[in-house]
């Protein structure tokens, strides 16, 4: 069943993709009645920069702003900010805040994204803890980050790895723990895990891998067996749980994130779901999906308002993420994975350099760090499915890698 020219779209969370969600219903011409209903008191702001240029200082959180705060009356979108939706009443068609006001809708966008994962040991009062997801995380973070602080971060994901990046920048002493035995595990080939460990230790970084911690002290954290790390900042990036509940409270499928077809759709006719909380069905020939990226937020945020405009909606483009740490951008792109054969381009010691992952002659994934045209134009072929001379694959321009520029 298709929603057919709603005249009022409801859309909970005012995030990136919310905010996203938005934008692209005017620029379609959507000329009904659009509320954002967020629980902070921000208006819709991007993430990536907040553990980068925002956490060393390099730009005001003004500047993670979709659009500029007066922008959004001449959207003639409302924002309704500070007031968390605490129920979708899907038989009313409306959902309840918290400060018990009800809004109506005739369509609604779940785009409640998702919050860090909390320590899931023992935490000692007084304990130093902070995660890094949101605004107020920044700028409860950031004043901590002083030269020679101890810093441990708990994770060796693209938030902990960033973290660690930017807490070297201003002069800390960094220490990375991770419970698996390389970097972003789940995501990086063995051999760029090992470029990129090679990178953090070459800048200071301790990194213990293959280590639990079991205690979060006032003073530091506690391993297994005992041992334990100093610090004076405790930095939690083991990951991210998806804000489900008001779905899974209002009747609908969840699995570690809201079930949803190829146009966002749940089982609702009427309600949608949309970036970090929404999950892709499974298909006879893909597995189910959930995807934390600001590529996805912005694919979502342009499907859901194709669809509720009656607009064409177009094909996505291929998974792609970066990631800039120690001055060296990183983008991946595809399905980077050992299950390839792996070709690289570039010298990974001496600037830009690329690697392609192809089966047979299709190119699968690609990584790159400091040639993001490069990586553009693979995506291209990984979307294209183009069969690839993999001795024809291009060589990135020569690109000395940049100094980061650290504290003396």
């Amino acid at each position: 069943m298709t929603v057919n020219l709603p005249q009022s779209v409801v859309i909970v969370g005012a995030g990136h993709a919310g905010g996203r969600a938005a934008i692209n219903l005017r620029q379609l011409g959507f000329a009904g009645r659009i509320t954002v209903l967020g629980d902070e008191m921000h208006p819709p702001y991007e993430r990536p920069p907040l553990s980068k240029e925002v956490l060393t200082g390099i730009a005001p959180a003004q500047s993670t702003h979709l659009v500029a705060s007066g922008e959004w009356d001449a959207l003639d979108v409302k924002l309704a900010l500070g007031d968390a939706v605490v129920e979708v009443d899907r038989g009313r068609g409306a959902v309840r805040l918290a400060s018990s006001e009800v809004v109506p809708y005739d369509a609604l966008i779940l785009a409640t994204g998702a919050r860090a994962r909390a320590f899931p040991g023992k935490v000692d009062a007084g304990a130093p803890v902070h995660t890094l997801r949101t605004l107020a995380d920044a700028a409860a973070l950031a004043p901590r980050l002083l030269r020679d602080a101890r810093v441990a971060v708990l994770g060796a994901g693209f938030i902990g790895l960033e973290v660690a990046s930017s807490a070297v920048q201003l002069g800390a002493r960094v220490t990375v723990i991770e419970a698996a035995e390389r970097p972003l595990m789940r995501l990086l080939p063995t051999g760029f895990a090992e470029w990129i460990t090679s990178l953090h230790a070459g800048n200071g970084v301790d990194l213990r891998f293959d280590t639990r911690v079991t205690r979060l002290r006032a003073n530091g954290i506690e391993m297994e067996h005992g041992a334990g790390v100093a610090a004076d900042v405790i930095v939690v990036g083991i990951g991210a749980q998806p804000n489900d509940e008001l779905a899974s409270q209002a009747g609908l499928a969840v699995e570690n994130g809201v079930l949803v077809d190829g146009e966002c759709r749940t089982h609702d006719p009427h309600i949608f779901a949309i970036g970090d909380v929404a999950r892709l069905r499974a298909t006879h020939t893909q597995a189910t999906s959930r995807i934390e990226s600001w590529r996805k937020a912005e694919d979502d945020a342009q499907t859901v308002a194709a669809v509720l405009c009656g607009a064409q909606t177009r094909p996505r483009d291929v998974p792609w993420f970066w990631t800039d740490q120690f001055g060296r951008n990183i983008q991946l792109a595809g399905e980077p994975s050992d299950r390839y054969a792996s070709v690289l381009r570039g010298n990974p010691g001496q600037g830009s350099f690329v690697i392609y992952y192809l089966e047979g002659n299709a190119l699968r994934g690609v990584i790159g760090v400091d040639c993001g045209r490069d990586v553009r134009a693979a995506q291209k072929l990984i979307q294209n499915c183009a069969d690839i001379d993999p001795a024809a694959l291009p060589t990135p321009k020569v690109k000395a890698a940049k100094a980061e520029s650290r504290p003396a």
